[in-house]
């Protein structure tokens, strides 16, 4: 049984381009298969994972350091290797040999005594071995056209494409964000183009991706292995599972709105960078302008989860010991983790507004009518009148825009208040602000600043969802009042 023996082992590690003949160039949807995949940096060999080397949107940055990549690969075919890796090979194979069998003569097995032509119904037996590859382009999980399933990393020497199954345990750890962030945008994908309704981009809220994903996908889910997954919790690796149908559905639990909610909120950022860098909108999938709001809300929500006792909620898991980074009141320096400067996101968040298709019916559509908006919402000095001319006349307009940059308005007052969803609270989101309309516990100013009718039918909860009319009504008013405070406090 000399041959079993040698194969329980694995040799190596070896540089591809050495070991690897240059004929060797798979293709095809079945790609070579890696296991026990390992990452470092070239130059020092410090650990990394793909969160750290594929977090962005765009292209990697200049000075990124290059990054190799360890697998376990099993030699189908001799014709895979070059004659110096058959050299090696052999070499390491017989001081294996060697130390096996140390009592007897030095070791004379060859390759072709391990690659010989098997007898029908007998065992093919392979080598496994430890391959070294230098890491190019972007990894690829659940969106390569040719390998849609898998998680697909690509070697500088001859440009092989290399289907991940596992990794080991340190790496897999470093590259659960990316992993995570891709898994939930093939699910968005999947939601817009399973849609029966054909919904258009402007009704692709939030409210509406957590309803398709709890009446559909969490069905398919049933139906389908879960993506992430190890059969032994002492195992150094974890497998990386292909989304194959499953012999016997899946049980799954209940899963809570805000759990969904929390698990978007974590890669909240990523989600919108991801859909905001092209120059198009071609990969626009949500209401772009409620996703920003939605980000814009986050550091605030964030902080109060962790008030809470929700230290981590919508923090990235490869980012915890950093949590303050996503705690931070500027969306477009939150954004600048994934790559380009303030000015670019800046520039592209007002272009969001600039550019809006009127044909979606996105309001608001461009940055003038926000401006227009918030002058007659806002400051009781503008009239009705005056503001529906100024729409008209250039000459008013240049007059609204000197009053909105003489009178400081802070900036989350550009954006329209909203409860988050699956909850009954609205906290405002000035830095520092501690402000907060409960609606199910409002406070006696707040009710006597209403409506009568309005206050008694929220005082004596007379209302079904926070999106009835009356309460929606209210809820406004006192955010209203209070936005106006802060502008009053910036003047």
């Amino acid at each position: 049984m000399t041959i079993e023996e040698l194969l329980d082992h694995t040799y190596g590690p070896y540089p591809d381009y050495i070991i690897l003949s240059e004929t060797w160039r798979p293709g095809g949807p079945v790609a070579p298969t890696l296991t026990s995949v390992y990452m470092t940096t070239v130059n020092d060999n410090t650990p990394i994972g793909l969160s750290e080397v594929d977090c962005w949107v765009g292209a990697a940055p200049a000075h990124q350091e290059p990054v190799r990549f360890f697998g376990r690969l099993a030699i189908e075919s001799l014709n895979w290797l070059t004659d110096t890796g058959k050299y090696l090979l052999l070499k390491d194979i017989r001081a294996k040999d060697d130390q096996i069998h140390v009592l007897t003569s030095a070791s004379k097995i060859t390759l072709e005594d391990i690659y010989g032509n098997p007898l029908p119904g007998t065992r093919h037996f392979k080598i496994h071995i430890f391959v070294s590859c230098i890491k190019i382009l972007r990894a690829q999980f659940l969106t390569s056209e040719t390998h849609p399933y898998d998680l697909i990393l690509v070697s500088e020497d001859q440009q092989r494409k290399y289907s991940i199954k596992s990794m080991h345990v340190q790496t897999f750890h470093r590259s659960l964000d990316f992993l995570t962030r891709w898994h939930i945008w093939s699910l968005i994908e999947e939601i817009v183009k399973s849609d029966e309704d054909q919904t258009v981009l402007h009704d692709r809220t939030l409210d509406w991706l957590v309803q398709q994903y709890r009446s559909h996908s969490i069905l398919w889910d049933q139906d389908h292995k879960i993506i992430f997954d190890s059969d032994d919790s002492e195992s150094e690796d974890l497998d990386i599972i292909p989304r194959t149908k499953s012999k016997h559905p899946q049980t799954i639990r209940h899963i809570p709105r805000n759990e969904i909610i929390g698990r978007i909120a974590e890669h909240a950022e990523w989600l919108l960078a991801y859909q905001l860098a092209p120059l198009h909108r071609n990969l626009w999938r949500l209401n772009i302008i409620q996703f920003i709001q939605f980000c814009m809300a986050l550091p605030t929500r964030r902080k109060q989860a962790r008030l809470s006792g929700a230290d981590f909620w919508g923090v990235p898991m490869g980012d915890r010991d950093n949590y303050d980074l996503y705690e931070n009141e500027d969306l477009c320096e939150r954004l600048c983790l994934f790559g380009e400067t303030y000015a670019f996101w800046s520039s592209k968040i007002k272009h969001v507004y600039e550019r809006q298709n009127m044909d979606e019916s996105t309001s608001p559509s461009n940055l003038d009518e926000d401006l227009d908006a918030l002058a007659y919402f806002y400051d009781s000095d503008f009239s009705e009148a005056s503001t529906s001319s100024a729409s008209d006349d250039s000459e008013d307009r240049d007059k609204l825009l000197v009053k909105l940059e003489q009178n400081k308005i802070p900036s989350f007052c550009f954006y329209e208040p909203k409860i988050p969803i699956g909850e009954f609270v609205w906290r405002c989101p000035g830095p520092g602000c501690e402000e907060k309309i409960d609606l199910l516990h409002l406070k006696p100013n707040q009710l006597n600043s209403l409506p009568p009718k309005i206050a008694q039918n929220l005082a004596r909860k007379l209302w079904k969802s926070v999106n009835d009319q009356e309460v929606q009504l209210g809820f406004f008013i006192l955010a209203d009042q209070h936005y106006k405070w802060h502008i009053k406090q910036e003047n």
